[in-house]
């Protein structure tokens, strides 16, 4: 597992994609916070004039973490994109599973690496909520509950990723049926207008999942939901590479 992750590590890392995805990530995560933190400033001011005080941790946080949240399903498809669609294309894929290494070794390889490449891009966005707690009072506890929230969506998005790559040599379809996939796990609540779903399965939408997190509610359902959406997804993932070594 540790060669398999080194080697998907290295790969992100030399090529430009990663560095491109990264950086643009942070680029507009970086304006919306400084604009954001401008509109809030401007709110307290309006807000000490009425005699009432604004709270960065109800209106400026949440809506923050929610937007990041929102922003990594276009960027996590083009970082799962590869991982395995890559491979089929060029032939490798067959080699790899020639290895000693289990389909489970192998995924897990793949998945912490992506997920290494999302931490660090997130950890970077940290800066700008440093520069907001120097302005006005944060609750970190309740910040770090939000970031865990990122965290368990990249997971859930990067497995549901890695299955969409498994299925196809082309990166370019990998990525589409990643992105319409991931969409609708983000807008199912919209969807679901009548509550039939809710009322049946519970909530399914990821949205609504994070919500309660970036706002510091940490709730079993919440954690459960993105944890068993990653394992449905890597298992599935994993049925595929099994069926892929049995039939080559």
């Amino acid at each position: 597992m540790i060669a398999v992750f080194n080697r998907e590590l290295k790969a992100y890392f030399s090529s430009i994609l990663a560095w491109v995805l990264v950086s643009i990530y942070l680029l507009i995560v970086g304006f919306i916070v400084a604009f954001s933190i401008e509109d809030f400033a401007d709110m307290s001011m309006a807000a000490m004039q009425g005699m009432r005080q604004a709270n960065a941790m109800e209106q400026l946080v949440p809506p923050l973490l929610t937007t990041m949240g929102f922003l990594l399903l276009f960027f996590l498809p083009l970082l799962t994109m590869r991982l395995f669609a890559e491979e089929r294309r060029s032939g490798t894929l067959d080699l790899l599973l020639t290895y000693p290494l289990t389909e489970a070794q192998i995924l897990a390889g793949k998945f912490m690496a992506a997920m290494t490449v999302v931490g660090m891009m997130l950890a970077f966005t940290l800066s700008g909520f440093i520069m907001l707690g120097r302005l006005t009072p944060l609750d970190w506890p309740v910040l770090g509950i939000g970031y865990l929230g990122l965290l368990l969506l990249s997971a859930a998005f990067l497995a549901f990723g890695m299955w969409a790559s498994s299925l196809t040599s082309s990166q370019l379809v990998a990525a589409v049926v990643t992105y319409g996939g991931l969409l609708m796990l983000w807008i199912l609540s919209g969807v679901d207008r009548s509550g039939a779903l809710k009322e049946r399965f519970g909530d399914l939408s990821a949205l609504a999942h994070l919500t309660n997190l970036t706002k510091g509610v940490l709730d079993t359902q919440d954690l459960v939901y993105f944890l068993a959406l990653a394992a449905l997804f890597l298992f599935l993932t994993a049925r595929v590479l099994e069926s892929r070594k049995w039939r080559g």
